[in-house]
């Protein structure tokens, strides 16, 4: 598995990302309920959230490009 493919954990994510991991879930959940994209695509694997490297950095890139020249405009917990 490349280093792009690799799996990460929530607390993974959420030390590359430099957010909570309140955040990250609460960013999940609103993924799940609302549709629309708050944080990076993630995978469930049994009792387990797991996010791909390639879709967190990805999810980076497209805030990057929405977000030039703005407030940041994702909440965190």
């Amino acid at each position: 598995m490349s280093e792009t493919e690799q799996l990460m954990t929530i607390q993974d994510v959420a030390e590359y990302l430099k957010v909570s991991r309140a955040t990250l879930y609460s960013w999940r959940c609103k993924n799940e309920n609302t549709g629309p994209t708050k944080g990076p695509r993630s995978i469930k694997l049994g009792r387990h959230v797991r996010y791909r490297r390639s879709d967190v950095d990805v999810w980076l890139q497209e805030k990057e490009e929405t977000d030039v020249g703005s407030v940041e405009t994702i909440e965190t917990v």
